[in-house]
Parts: structure tokens; C-alpha cells; sequence
């Protein structure tokens, strides 16, 4: 059964989580988890669609196993975050890294980054959503986690 995005973001509402603050054609979300460095790039594609500009709210949805990213602040449980980068758009918020690899249980121990390619989308008043699914992860070669449908 697929669930709407108000679904979505009530489920995200009864997590126990509390939020944080702080050039591919394809829709893409790769979060990099390493001793040197924590963040999340959004490819190009994606930052596109979502109209994605200096900001953007995440909201992990645990029990469906989904990330939100929107403009949108969709629940007080979303992490509001900055963005850098002119295309592609890069969030250097370790505390998000650290919340997202919890979350949905993501594996660094021998490698550094994932890569989620399996990605919907919604609206909430009328602003985009990508609803990321999380639990969709194939590790590729060279070590780096490649989630697709």
C-alpha cells in the first residue's frame, strides 16, 4: 500500500527522533559519512525539481523507511538545514549525517558514502517533496552503497 505524503509526515510526527538544525542528470541523494568529513549531496536533477535554493527541510520517516526533502518545513520534526553549491547541492550538517545513518540503520564500516537513486514525489502546499527510500541499499562495487528501484 503507498502512502501519502500527509501519511508520511505523521508517521514522521511519532518517531522518536528529535530534528536537527544546521552535477548528475538523475535524481540522486548521497550522504558521506567518513573520519574526514560528514554531508549530504543532492544531485542537480534533484536540487531542480525541488526548487532547492541556499535551504531545505530533511524529515526521516523511520517506520516507512523514507527521507523527506523539501522546501517545505513539513513537521516539527523536520531538520532544517543550509545548502552550498550552485548545482549540485551539498549540506555539511554531521549532526544530520549522524541522525540519517541511525535512522535507517546505515552501514559505513567499509565504506564511505551511499547513494540513493529510488526516489518519488509528492506536494505539501503546493512546494515539492522527494520522498527518498532509505531501505532500498545494494552495496557496488569500489564499496560505495547504490539504492535503486
Amino acid at each position: 500500500m503507498k502512502l501519502s505524503i500527509d501519511d508520511l509526515i505523521k508517521m514522521a510526527d511519532t518517531n522518536s527522533n528529535t530534528a536537527v538544525s544546521a552535477g548528475s542528470s538523475k535524481y540522486s541523494v548521497s550522504i558521506v559519512n567518513n573520519t574526514n568529513g560528514k554531508r549530504i549531496s543532492i544531485s542537480k536533477a534533484l536540487s531542480e525539481k525541488l526548487q532547492l535554493t541556499d535551504s531545505a527541510f530533511f524529515l526521516p520517516v523511520e517506520s516507512a523507511g523514507d527521507l523527506l526533502i523539501s522546501t517545505e518545513n513539513m513537521s516539527a520534526k523536520a531538520s532544517a538545514t543550509t545548502l552550498s553549491g550552485k548545482d549540485k547541492k551539498i549540506c555539511y550538517n554531521a549532526a544530520l549525517v549522524i541522525l540519517l545513518t541511525a535512522s535507517f540503520k546505515l552501514d559505513f564500516e567499509n565504506k564511505t558514502s551511499c547513494s540513493f537513486n529510488n526516489i518519488e514525489f509528492d506536494t505539501v502546499n503546493g512546494v515539492p517533496v522527494a520522498i527518498v527510500h532509505m531501505n532500498d541499499a545494494t552495496v557496488e562495487e569500489g564499496g560505495e552503497v547504490n539504492a535503486e528501484a
